[in-house]
This record gives structure tokens, sequence and C-alpha cells, in this order.
């Protein structure tokens, strides 16, 4: 089975990545955004390193348009990611003991939202529900009917291009 991310749109993705890697190492140059293997099917996105440390486990979701007012509005700021992906996430997390970290870049924007999910003294830290919903499978297109988490993201940082960082 070929992996997603190795399609041209899944190449595409990578891109975005970068993008949005760009935009965290400019506001947190301490913290390294590196990368698990891309073609293998890792099941978090990104370890954030300092120095020699890990300090935390990344799920990175990029989002071609999806406007921050969008998000914010329609959207009522929830975030949606496979809850397995979270479920998986927390599970790599918990025995690094190390806290998970998602990451929400929008691409037409150049925005990065990003916000702690769950940590190992506090368990969960942001509210989120589940859904049972019919959404896009992969990257490639098709449709997947799955648990979804929609994770509250109206308090996320947000980091822009043109200004440092803020917080909305």
């Amino acid at each position: 089975m070929a992996l997603d991310v190795l399609t041209p749109k899944g190449q595409e993705s990578i891109g975005w990545e970068d993008a949005a890697v760009e935009l965290w190492s400019a506001r947190f140059p301490r913290f390294a955004y590196t990368h698990t293997p891309k073609g293998k099917p890792a099941k978090a996105d990104a370890m954030l390193v300092c120095g020699q440390q890990l300090h935390a486990v990344v799920e990175m979701k990029c989002r071609p348009n999806l406007t921050h007012k969008t998000l914010m509005g329609p959207f009522k700021g929830r975030w949606l990611v496979t809850f397995q992906k979270i479920i998986d996430c927390v599970r790599a997390a918990e025995l690094l003991a190390l806290p998970f970290v998602g990451m929400l870049y929008l691409v037409d924007e150049d925005i990065l939202l990003w916000k702690k999910l769950w940590t190992p003294e506090d368990g969960y830290t942001t509210e989120f529900g589940v859904l049972k919903t019919d959404t896009q499978a992969t990257i490639n297109g098709g449709t997947a009917t799955r648990d979804n988490a929609y994770i509250d993201m109206r308090d996320a940082h947000i980091i822009r291009r043109s200004r440092v960082a803020e917080t909305p």
C-alpha cells in the first residue's frame, strides 16, 4: 500500500508543512520541529526538540481553503482531526512523558495555530467533542466514515508571518 504522502498531492502537503515549520522556527528557534519519517506510517508528524531533549509530540494539519474567519465563524473554532490520530499521539506522548501539541496551518493565509492538547500532568488540556462523520478519506480524496475529534481552537496561539505572535 502506497502512502498518500508519496503522491503529488501528498508532496504538495509537505510543502505546506514546510511553510508552517518556517513560521514555528522563526517564533521558537530553540525548539526544532523534527519530522517523523515521511515514507513510513508514523502515528505522529513530528517531535519538538530543544538541544538533546525531546519536548513534545506533534500532530500537524495543513488546511488549504480554510480561513481563520471561517474556522472561528461557521466552524465555531473547531478543528477536525481523526480521533484515532489523537489517541495515537496521546499514547506516544504518554509513553515518552511529553506533552502533545496540535498545530493547524491555514495555508492560504499563512497562519499557524498551535496549542497543547494533552500533558502527562493534566491529561487533556482542551475541550473537544467526538462525532462519527463522513469526511475526506485522504489528501487524495475519497470519503471515510470515522470518529472525528472537533478540537476547540478559539484560545490557540497564533503565529503569522507578518507578526511575531499573538493569542486570540
